[in-house]
């Protein structure tokens, strides 16, 4: 499903933080790379404020009517060029109701939802459960294996140095309605031929004319060694269906090296910044015995010159 330029999605609720506050906050998601002036006092978004051609999640904050504080960001959530606008949830009726006014065509939460499906986005409960993780998501893009420390991060590390994943999110092209839960499985060659399992329908949309589209997860290796998938035919549910991709996921690994830098070197640089830990703890700890046989020589001197008196 391609969405078009100034057309802009419904609200949905959320949570948003701001440096003055936090507060129950509306979302408008605007694939569009022009929106003009409202009359409400919005500023006009003809070069969206300096911030066309920035990185994703680049934002300013604005005003909107009497003085409503407005988050201006890059991206739409989608693999697609545009612009996010979060605003307290007390203007944002105001706010989208300027945006429409000036010749965005709105969009509703079931377009959202397609449009989603159809550029392969994981959603919560769908493609984002306990069953599978980030990489498995296509969400490579999102992940880092080097900064900070988190739940999952030596097991993501483990799969990305092992090219150990077992299962790819893909955009499955159906040939009728099929629900989220159905069975993919392969095509049989002949007509004793054993039906295997594949992987799992997770999300569904119905395309109208342009008809039916959903993800699942597959299978992406078989014996130890890498399938292609894209492009192979597939049952859904017993339905015909063909695996395509879909932007919104990456298929890339994230990177565990620098440039240039083998696992070996990594390995090795671990091991010297050990010993040089351990080195450390071990002057610091010379240090400390020698500060308290000081103090401890300083107090028998003490001692001995009270009993000499």
């Amino acid at each position: 499903m391609a969405v078009p330029h100034q057309y802009c999605f419904a609200c949905f609720s959320g949570t948003a933080a701001s440096a003055a506050c936090r507060k129950s906050c509306q979302s408008l998601c605007l694939p569009a790379r022009k929106v003009h002036t409202t009359a409400c006092g919005l500023p006009c978004m003809q070069d969206a404020f300096g911030l066309e051609g920035e990185a994703y999640c680049r934002h300013q904050l604005l005003k909107f009517g009497s003085g409503a504080p407005v988050i201006l960001a890059v991206g739409t959530g989608l693999a697609i060029p545009g612009f996010t606008i979060i605003v307290d949830e007390k203007g944002a009726a105001d706010l989208y109701a300027a945006v429409i006014n000036k010749g965005c065509v709105p969009m509703g939460e079931a377009d959202w939802e397609r449009a989603r499906i159809t550029q392969g986005r994981p959603a919560p409960g769908a493609e984002l459960t306990e069953i599978y993780n980030p990489l498995e998501a296509g969400l490579s893009h999102a992940v880092s294996l080097s900064k900070g420390c988190y739940i999952g991060q030596e097991a993501l590390a483990k799969v990305t140095n092992t090219n150990g994943l077992k299962q790819q999110l893909w955009g499955l092209q159906l040939s009728g309605r099929a629900v989220p839960g159905a069975t993919i499985t392969s095509v049989p060659t002949a007509a004793d031929e054993k039906l295997e399992v594949l992987g799992k329908l997770t999300s569904y949309a119905n395309l109208e004319k342009s008809g039916h589209f959903g993800l699942g997860y597959l299978r992406c290796r078989k014996g130890g060694v890498q399938v292609l998938l894209k492009g192979i035919n597939v049952l859904v549910d017993g339905q015909p269906a063909k695996v395509v991709d879909v932007p919104y996921v990456t298929r890339q690994l994230p990177t565990t090296t620098a440039p240039g830098e083998s696992l070996q070197d990594r390995a090795a640089a671990a091991k010297q910044a050990k010993a040089a830990e351990k080195a450390a703890a071990e002057a610091a700890k010379a240090e400390r015995l020698k500060a308290m046989q000081a103090r401890l020589a300083a107090f028998q001197a003490q001692q001995n010159q009270q009993k000499q008196q």
